[in-house]
């Protein structure tokens, strides 16, 4: 098992939620979010891993659009550093 998720409560009270990552690779890198809930509300937050080594890209997700709307396509690339990112339609 290469992702392990755990929690535990540090000596002043507070909860830490944790992922622990074993023989990370290349195309682990990209964004990790942590999202923290209770009966009162719910919170985010985001941070980037970037790992060192050769530029991988995973698959685009299809779409379909109607004509006049707008759309994003998002290309998901790990490795660091990227030197640049070509779009060819």
């Amino acid at each position: 098992m290469r992702f392990r998720v755990g929690d535990y409560v540090t000596s002043d009270g507070y909860v830490m939620s944790y992922v622990n990552v074993t023989d990370i690779r290349v195309e682990d890198g990209g964004e990790y979010s942590c999202t923290a809930t209770n009966a009162v509300a719910s919170v985010r937050h985001a941070a980037r891993l970037d790992v060192y080594g050769p530029p991988f890209v995973r698959p685009m997700a299809n779409f379909s659009v109607v004509a006049g709307q707008r759309v994003l396509l998002k290309c998901p690339i790990s490795g660091y550093p990227i030197e640049s990112v070509t779009w060819i339609k």
